[in-house]
């Protein structure tokens, strides 16, 4: 007999189960392509990279002055060769390790000779993005062996460029805006530019190292001929013209600038040539500059006279400049008891128009000045300019003839000097008026005249308010009243009388005619008929004259004849 057990296990032998079954495809392999393809990019770039990639060299700077590994880069010529890589301190801290990674078309030129140095980018250069980046080191190749270890510099080489050109080193009392780079001009095209700036010991001046191209360079004549000066500078010049500006470049305005220019003849000199040295101010200064052979003098002026002049001012003739003031001081004069400025000054003879032969000599140019001396000739301090202020010596004849001569026992010869005929002079004597009247002032007792004064004033104010005078003044009232009604009746009466008086003259004068025409007879009765016309005549004289004082003084008819 069979049980459930044996029942349920035939059920499940009865049961088909399905069976998995594995397929393989083909392309299971290829998933590992990706990664493999990217793998092989990799490693080739790798390859490629450490095959083509250039040397690495190390330039050690005195202080990093901006650069950094991410935005500087190695230039040659304007075109990128290499990129910093990293920046960092030396061990000992005294300087700058820059790691920089160079183009391999470029290591022919990593030799011991090959100069680096460190450029700041220009607001006016146009480039943007090397503003923003910082600044670059450039590359200068050199000669010498093969090297990677090179020390930077933080402004370019004092050397000239490798182009045709010529150097020329000037000298200047300050370096203010002259850099490296700094343009040299000529009539506004670029024809240059600073090398270097330092100090010289010998001279005690700034040295400033040029180097001018080629196509310029022909410009470069005997000293004297060609002049540098500044212009970076703003100009202002008044004339008979008007007033004149000029305003450089705003490339000069930013960065400074130098311009030359042919002061005299432009015929290029024979073998080698020389520049002027001195770096001026202005153009108005290089062209104004006195040349030539000159001669020292001095002079004396009253120190409340000598104004704001200084070393190179000017000393006309006429108008005409003939000198330079070369110093000026302070002493005291122990014989005039006062403070004088003494001013030394060359004169050019041959601005002067002097003859050669005349001139060719210091002892023929003083004979010449102390002649002019003895007929006037004297320094004057004068103002050259109105509206600036600026002062000048002037030669004017303005002495008495014979009264002085040269001063050739002074060293230098000394020319005598006139006052000043200028606002501090008239300032100065006001000035000294005023201090003489303040002294006289001081001297006068005006404390007791204005005591005095007042007294008088209370007396003579109590003397009017008095009633005698008052009485006085009443009475005097009435009798000018009097005289007054008594002038005005003989008024009245003197016309009356004066025309009786005139008809008795008329009648008189008439008689004496008649009679006159009527002379005749006797002798003894023409003399007594003589007689009595003279003395009729004296009469209507007399009534006449009598008739013209009352009509003069007709109060006579009251008070009768002034005597005299």
């Amino acid at each position: 007999m069979s049980g459930p057990d044996d029942t349920k296990g035939t059920a499940e032998k009865e049961v088909d189960v399905p069976q998995a079954r594995v397929r393989r495809t083909p392309w299971r392999g290829w998933i590992w392509s990706v990664p493999l393809a990217a793998l092989i990019i990799v490693g080739y770039l790798v390859v490629r990279t450490w095959l083509l990639a250039g040397p690495t060299i190390t330039i050690m700077f005195p202080k990093a002055a901006g650069i950094s590994s991410t935005g500087s880069s190695l230039q040659y010529k304007g075109v990128q060769v290499g990129q910093v890589e990293n920046v960092e301190l030396t061990p000992d801290r005294h300087a700058v390790k820059v790691t920089v990674g160079v183009q391999d078309g470029v290591s022919d030129f990593l030799r011991s000779g090959t100069k680096f140095w460190v450029t700041q980018p220009s607001i006016l250069s146009g480039q943007l993005g090397a503003l923003l980046s910082g600044p670059n080191i450039i590359m200068q190749p050199g000669p010498g062996h093969k090297s990677h270890r090179f020390t930077g510099l933080l402004h370019p080489p004092a050397t000239a460029p490798n182009q045709a050109g010529r150097s020329v080193t000037l000298y200047a009392s300050s370096a203010n805006g002259l850099h490296y780079g700094t343009p040299v001009v000529y009539h506004g095209l670029k024809a240059g530019k600073v090398l270097a700036t330092g100090y010289d010991s010998k001279r005690h001046a700034i040295r400033i190292k040029l180097f001018i191209k080629k196509s310029f360079a022909g410009h470069l004549h005997d000293a004297g001929t060609v002049r540098f000066w500044r212009a970076s500078s703003f100009g202002v010049a008044t004339n008979d013209s008007g007033v004149h500006v000029d305003i450089p470049p705003l490339d000069q305005i930013l960065h400074g600038g130098i311009a030359f220019d042919v002061m005299g003849s432009s015929k290029p000199a024979a073998g080698a040539t020389t520049v002027d040295p001195h770096l001026y101010a202005s153009a108005d200064a290089a062209s104004t500059v006195m040349t030539g052979r000159h001669l020292l003098f001095s002079t004396r002026l009253a120190s409340t006279a000598a104004g704001d002049i200084g070393p190179g001012a000017p000393v006309k003739l006429d108008g005409i400049r003939v000198g330079t003031v070369r110093s000026v001081s302070l002493t005291y004069d122990p014989k005039q008891q006062a403070m004088q400025v003494p001013v030394t000054f060359d004169l050019y003879p041959d601005r002067f128009g002097i003859k050669k032969t005349a001139a060719n000599k210091p002892a023929g140019f003083d004979q010449v000045l102390a002649t002019l001396v003895k007929k006037g000739l004297r320094v004057q301090l004068t103002t050259a300019n109105l509206a600036l202020g600026s002062r000048q010596l002037s030669l004017v004849m303005a002495g008495s003839a014979g009264q002085t001569k040269l001063d050739t026992s002074a060293h230098p010869p000394r020319i005598p000097a006139v006052e000043t005929a200028g606002i501090n002079s008239i300032l100065a004597s006001v000035s000294q008026l005023t201090q003489t009247l303040n002294a006289k002032v001081k001297g006068v007792p005006l404390k007791a005249i204005g005591r005095h004064v007042l007294k008088s004033s209370a007396r003579a104010q109590a003397l009017l308010e008095s009633p005698q005078v008052a009485a006085s003044i009443r009475h005097l009232d009435r009798t000018l009243a009097n005289a007054q009604a008594i002038t005005t009746a003989a008024n009245g009466q003197v016309g009356p009388t004066l025309k009786s008086l005139r008809q008795v003259s008329e009648s008189a004068r008439q008689t004496a005619n008649t009679i006159n025409r009527l002379a005749g007879g006797s002798l003894g009765d023409q003399q007594n008929m003589q007689q009595l016309v003279s003395e009729l005549t004296q009469t209507a004289r007399s009534v006449r004259g009598l008739a013209n004082y009352l009509q003069q003084h007709p109060e006579a008819l009251l008070y009768g004849k002034k005597r005299h």
